[in-house]
């Protein structure tokens, strides 16, 4: 999201030349700009136009913006709209009791634009980041639950060639096992083959697979791509030459 416009931000404030200011220089930036004038049925607005971030004046005659937040981020629909308040306040104050509520940021008057515009944009952005992680992380969720749901009714056995298998397809591989060992066993035991799937259970010496010793040694991938010529081998055609 490196240049975050067409996005909609609603303007919240009681004066007139300062809304059409903040609009022109908006759109001006390419943003879609919407109005609430005085904060009046701003809840509703809100609702209506989903805006992706919210400019709110504090100090309005006849809305407290300061209250206007706590409704807003109190309400779970909101939650998570970035808010950016701009006040005549003293910045020490207004700072604190806005952030203290919600805000995602406190702009003083009178602005300089260009300390808007980023103020504006980091918060776009920051919200567009916080949202793509939350939906990973419910596909995330759901993609586990799927899983829970599919191995609590499979057999490890069935479990282990389905894993062979699409880790051969993915691979494009046409031999592909699972091996399961620890650290410091002499043998481990093939308990899938992609290439053979009625082996179940095969034990094999471990000193034979110096991949398999590396990756249970160092706790990581082992990449072979030529057992003919890879140093790890060395010792293995030895033993092939001598057998």
């Amino acid at each position: 999201m490196s240049n975050p416009t067409g996005l909609k931000i609603l303007v919240a404030d009681d004066d007139q030349s300062l809304v059409r200011t903040l609009t022109w220089i908006l759109k001006e930036n390419g943003y879609d700009v919407v109005v609430a004038p005085g904060g009046e049925g701003l809840l509703g607005r809100v609702e209506e136009e989903r805006p992706n971030l919210l400019l709110l004046d504090i100090m309005m005659p006849k809305t407290d913006g300061l209250q206007l937040l706590q409704r807003l981020k109190a309400d779970d629909r909101f939650r998570d709209l970035p808010v950016l308040m701009i006040s005549s306040m003293p910045p020490e104050e207004a700072t604190v009791k806005a952030l203290g509520l919600g805000a995602a940021d406190f702009i003083p008057k009178p602005f300089r634009v260009r300390e808007l515009l980023a103020r504006v944009k980091a918060q776009l952005i920051y919200a567009h980041e916080l949202a793509r992680a939350r939906e990973e992380a419910q596909s995330r969720a759901a993609i586990v639950d799927i899983l829970h749901e599919v191995t609590d009714s499979l057999k490890p056995d069935e479990i282990y060639h389905i894993l062979a298998r699409r880790i051969a397809r993915v691979l494009q591989i046409s031999k592909c096992s699972l091996v399961l060992a620890k650290p410091g066993d002499q043998i481990g035991v093939v308990v899938a083959a992609y290439e053979n799937p009625m082996l179940r259970n095969l034990q094999i010496e471990l000193a034979r697979y110096p991949e398999i010793r590396r990756a249970l040694a160092e706790g990581r991938g082992v990449l072979v791509e030529d057992v003919a010529s890879d140093a790890l081998y060395a010792e293995e055609r030895l033993r092939w030459i001598s057998g």
